[in-house]
């Protein structure tokens, strides 16, 4: 890379162009647990199907967080108390 062409045709001399794209859930090892998936429309990716306490539906096989949808990280992290009191619940 020696340069990017910038709107109006305004070239910026560079050596490197990095790009951050909209986050998709990361799903595979839950998919490969035997946890249903489906496409997150607003992601683009596989997102792990779980209810609202994170049972995947898979006995022992709970999941929180970014694998089950785009969320921010206070919902993340609400997300991931529910779901370890169930984990709790459910021994």
């Amino acid at each position: 890379v020696g340069a990017a062409s910038l709107a109006g045709g305004r070239r910026l001399a560079c050596d490197t162009i990095v790009f951050a794209g909209a986050r998709a859930p990361a799903s595979e090892l839950a998919r490969q647990a035997g946890a249903s998936v489906e496409l997150d429309a607003a992601s683009g990716g596989w997102r792990a199907r779980v209810d609202r306490d994170g049972r995947t539906g898979v006995p022992g096989l709970l999941a929180a967080g970014e694998v089950t949808g785009a969320m921010s990280a206070d919902e993340a992290a609400t997300m991931g108390r529910r779901t370890g009191a169930a984990a709790h619940a459910d021994r």
